[in-house]
């Protein structure tokens, strides 16, 4: 097991809750309202070249693992936004101080 760096966590997420209250949108359809819960550092840990080549998928397609401090307010279904790009928290490890947190990129 690895040593927790808080030194670096050198990318700001914004983590947004899928609420159960629903709004429409200019056509008519329902959509979820998101609800800032929290903006915190992270780490990316980013994939290989051969990783990449192996599964055949586009950096965006493949899912991504953050390594941030323990948050209990972190639930799978939430929304993590680093800077523009959306991801849905699809797991999360718990290890001791820290976490590590499985995303898959959604737009």
């Amino acid at each position: 097991m690895t040593m927790y760096n808080p030194g670096r966590n050198k990318t700001r997420i914004k983590v947004y809750s899928q609420g159960a209250e629903y709004t429409e949108n200019e056509v008519g359809e329902l959509v979820p309202v998101l609800k800032l819960k929290f903006v915190d550092w992270a780490e990316i840990k980013r994939q290989s070249g051969k990783e990449v080549l192996e599964q055949r998928k586009t950096e965006h397609q493949l899912g991504r693992t953050l390594s941030m401090r323990f948050r209990p307010d972190l639930a799978p279904e939430d929304l993590i936004y680093i800077g523009e790009d959306e991801y849905l928290v699809l797991a999360i490890l718990p290890m001791g101080r820290y976490m590590e947190v499985v995303v898959e990129w959604q737009k």
